[in-house]
């Protein structure tokens, strides 16, 4: 009787111990099925799918049984990961693109303003430049849009392709929509069940890649990477790559975006007189994309009393601009004016944001006024302002020199590459009123003439010849090494500034004869102008002996401080009263002892010690 108690217990214990063997196995597919379903979003299967109603209840089923249910939930869930019935892009939503690649490395696009780049995915969020905004087209295609308009195309390798009309799109963006900016999304699709959950959730992007030119027939395939995020890929073939070297998969993730339309410039039209006297009549503000409709409008300015409400009269939309006129009962006379708009985009939805938070409020933009001069020209800004063409003749140094002083300014790296230095606020050139200077323009390479200019009256560079005369300066102009002035178009011959003939190699490199610092003291600007056989301050060369750039013409402007001349023979300590050398130190002297030649402050004004 024993013997057959102990087998009957070794057998209920046998029985519970697979019961809970299968428990365990069910358990954990119930588990991962859950969680399965728990994944929505683009490209994970719709809510009323088949698929996932089928696991729905295999999962309850499974819950109550008392057997192993592990393997039809394992084919209930395959069929849910191979369901091609998925959610997709919604209009007006922003969403990213994330490339996973079979060996598990993934890239996001992201728009650089220029570009649509990959970037290695990490962590972190996903910067805004990463969402674009989905519009769906109605014929099983849809377009993405930039934050600034722009629509996202089939990006072909950085390199092109030779038999695609332009060699293929290499930026991935299109300024307009057309049958280029309309692309197919669908579930990615495996035929190894062994990828069916890894390719759970992913999609393909099908659109025209481009034109081929040989067959004259649109060229369609799948957006690919490379693998390695290094380039995208001229993908060719009817199925989409996903292996350790390319991928045409995507994760493509819905992200939250308040951005619908977007002020980006705000242009007056006619401003009075060319500066803003008063408030403009003509506004034209533009967005970052199409505007369908002008919901509503406020306008007040400081010359009325009540707001005013914009009629159709008052207003055009084009494309992205918005031109308004503003009644001139709100314009005329007005020092500042404020607009409140309320508009739409072609897909309805009204704006929530402005790039500028000053331009954002209630919902609406505002657009802010204040009447203001658009400052003047810069009367000393030279023609050619910008990086040199022929960097030959780089000036490295200018200096003024008289009998007890030189100064000098050393131009930068940067400085020596450009046509134009403006040394104005950094480089001060200290004479004495009536002395002689010399002016020297140390630079690479050789055969180049200079000249100097004084601007006397504050009223920009003048100068040239004496009318009449074939060398002497006049105007601005107070020195120059070689010009000739004569009609026969030769630069074999010519004078300097003192009247001097030069002709062969004498013009190779010619000195800048001295001449005199103004007879008044104060402050001047002054300019070194470096071009060949040219006496134009502004290096705009009439192209007579060649253009300024290609010449490798420049120009340097300093400041030119002239200080009174008193003609101080010697200061003693016993004449001294706050004395202080030019830098600011003050001059102690024992009696008996004199100042050095220089020049020096003497009772606030500058003197020179002889």
């Amino acid at each position: 009787m024993k013997k057959i108690t102990l087998f009957l217990m070794m057998l209920f214990l046998s029985v519970n111990a697979a019961m809970a063997q299968v428990d365990a196995n069910t358990a954990a597919a119930i588990e991962k099925a859950e969680s399965a379903l728990a994944m929505t979003g683009v490209g994970y299967p719709k809510a009323d799918s088949k698929t996932r109603t089928a696991l729905v209840a295999m999962i309850e089923e499974a819950k109550a049984a008392t057997t192993d249910y592990s393997a039809k939930l394992k084919t209930a869930l395959n069929n849910f990961y191979c369901e091609t019935s998925v959610t997709l892009p919604e209009t007006g939503k922003a969403y990213t693109f994330t490339m996973v690649a079979l060996n598990g490395k993934m890239f996001y696009l992201k728009y650089t303003g220029e570009d649509i780049a990959i970037v290695p995915r990490t962590d972190e969020a996903l910067p805004d430049s990463a969402a674009f905004k989905a519009t769906d087209n109605g014929d099983g295609t849809y377009s993405f849009q930039t934050i600034d308009g722009k629509y996202l195309v089939y990006h072909m390798p950085y390199a092109g392709i030779d038999w695609l009309e332009g060699g293929g799109n290499k930026t991935g963006l299109q300024d307009e929509a057309d049958k280029m900016t309309k692309i197919t999304l669908a579930k990615m699709s495996v035929g190894n069940s062994s990828f069916y959950e890894r390719a759970f959730g992913k999609m393909t992007w099908y659109s025209m890649r481009g034109y081929d030119t040989s067959y004259e027939s649109d060229v369609y395939g799948y957006l690919t990477l490379k693998a390695d995020g290094s380039d995208y890929d001229n993908a060719e073939g009817n199925s989409p790559f996903w292996n350790n070297n390319f991928s045409a998969v995507f994760q493509i993730e819905e992200v939250e975006s308040t951005e619908t339309v977007t002020a980006t410039t705000v242009t007056a039209i006619d401003p009075a007189c060319g500066h803003y006297e008063v408030m403009p009549a003509s506004v034209k503000v533009t967005f970052n994309q199409d505007i369908k409709e002008l919901v509503s409008s406020r306008i007040r300015s400081n010359v009325a009393t009540d707001a005013y409400e914009l009629t159709a009269e008052d207003y055009t939309i084009q494309g992205k601009e918005l031109t308004i006129n503003v009644p001139s009962e709100y314009a005329d006379g007005a020092t500042n004016m404020m607009m409140m708009l309320s508009v739409l985009d072609m897909n309805g939805n009204k704006v929530t944001y402005a790039d500028d938070p000053d331009m954002q409020i209630d919902d609406n933009i505002m657009l802010v006024y204040t009447a203001e001069e658009v400052p003047e020209k810069n009367i000393y800004e030279p023609l050619h302002n910008g990086t040199k063409t022929t960097s030959g003749r780089n000036i490295t140094v200018v200096k003024l020199t008289s009998a007890v002083s030189e100064n000098v300014y050393e131009l930068t790296a940067t400085e020596q590459g450009q046509d134009y230095t403006d040394a104005t606020a950094t480089a001060t050139f200290q004479v004495l009123a009536g002395e002689e200077l010399t002016a020297v323009v140390e630079y690479e390479g050789t055969w180049m003439h200079h000249a100097v200019f004084v601007d006397f009256d504050a009223d920009g560079f003048t100068g040239g010849l004496v009318e009449g005369h074939n060398w002497k300066p006049a105007g601005d102009l107070v020195a120059y090494s070689f010009y000739n002035s004569g009609n026969d178009y030769s630069d074999e011959t010519g004078y300097n500034s003192v009247g001097k003939r030069i002709s062969g190699n004498g013009r190779a490199n010619p000195e800048i004869p001295a001449f005199t610092a103004p007879e008044k003291p104060g402050i001047y600007r002054m300019r070194f102008v470096q071009d060949w056989c040219s006496l134009d301050p502004a290096g705009d060369n009439d192209g007579k002996f060649g253009d300024f750039k290609a010449n490798g013409g420049q120009i340097v402007d300093v400041i030119l401080e002239v200080g009174e001349n008193v003609g101080i023979n010697h200061l003693g300590a016993e004449k001294q009263k706050e004395v202080y050398t030019i830098d600011g130190r003050k001059v102690n002297l024992s009696k008996g002892q004199y100042l050095g030649k220089g020049l020096y402050i003497v009772g606030g004004k500058k003197n020179f010690v002889r």
